[in-house]
């Protein structure tokens, strides 16, 4: 019955909000587009000729490139010889070294002193964190987009013109939102996933405090109807296997409560669509409850 008590939670923060997502836009204005793919190897190119002329003011550490100078006289002021001594994911001490773009500040990430190897840039505008730049191997680059709940990721291929996309509601792990064009490799897949669940993000956050008791009662009905079977492994479940998972169950639903009630979560979402085409939302926490997207209604519980 060990596996009745391990739990893995995804702590997550729920809160209302109103659906920014169908207003996001990457700092271009044109989401997903060739203006956009060109805009930022543009950015990376002037960033790159930026650090090319001030490479003699810079010092690379962790990925990271700090300023010289304001990195001495902290080290001279603090007593500290060695820079290994100071603590450089102190939050004072990140995006010194920027590059201007428009009214944007860009910050560069690379192993390289040089830069010869981009791993990615942050684009802040008033201290405020927009976007995040990555790039690929492939000569591609990914761009998430952030406004408050939620992120948006668009994914621009090596050649101008390919480009994926997904809205994502990162308080309900990352579950998709609104509309997205996913290219899996053999088939570009479109889908509203606001038309695709009636049950969406928000209503189901309201049904929880209902549902989740239901849900318990389900699960300890299907233990209950394992009482004296083969659970695998020749482990019959006994009584006092019974009586274990019972105390497990209500202690999960008072946790649950409890976590509603603070409004600190520990529940991972997740929408899929069924091969009948049927939405379906999977909510674990402890427990795992497969839930109709359209009607709400519960189709199975089971241990997680």
């Amino acid at each position: 019955m060990r596996n009745f008590l391990l739990i893995p939670f995804l702590c997550i923060y729920i809160f209302s909000s109103g659906q920014e997502y169908k207003t996001i836009r990457n700092i271009t204005g044109q989401n997903c587009s060739e203006i956009a793919f060109e805009e930022y190897q543009t950015i990376k190119e002037q960033y790159l000729q930026h650090l090319q002329k001030n490479l003699e003011s810079v010092i690379n550490r962790n990925n990271n490139f700090y300023l010289k100078s304001k990195l001495d006289s902290v080290m001279a002021a603090k007593s500290i010889k060695d820079l290994a001594d100071l603590n450089l994911e102190d939050q004072k001490y990140r995006y010194q070294f920027n590059f201007k773009y428009k009214n944007y500040n860009v910050y560069g990430r690379s192993p390289s002193s040089t830069a010869s190897n981009l791993y990615s840039l942050d684009i802040l505008r008033n201290n405020k964190h927009l976007e995040t730049v990555d790039f690929l191997t492939d000569g591609g680059f990914t761009v998430e987009i952030y406004a408050n709940r939620y992120k948006m990721q668009e994914i621009y291929s090596a050649k101008p013109g390919k480009c994926t996309y997904s809205i994502m509601d990162t308080y309900m792990s990352n579950v998709l939102v609104g509309n997205s064009l996913i290219d899996n490799g053999q088939e570009t897949v479109f889908t509203d996933w606001d038309k695709k669940f009636k049950i969406s993000d928000n209503i189901l956050l309201k049904m929880l405090p209902r549902l989740f008791p239901q849900a318990i009662q389900i699960q300890k009905q299907n233990v209950k109807n394992m009482l004296g079977k083969d659970m695998g492994s020749g482990m019959i479940l006994s009584n006092d296997d019974l009586k274990v998972a019972y105390q497990y169950l209500d202690q999960i639903s008072k946790n649950f409560n409890n976590d509603f009630k603070d409004y600190k979560k520990s529940i991972q979402f997740e929408k899929l669509i069924s091969n009948n085409n049927t939405p379906i939302w999977k909510i674990t926490y402890g427990i795992v409850i497969i839930l109709n997207g359209n009607t709400g209604k519960i189709l199975s519980v089971y241990n997680n």
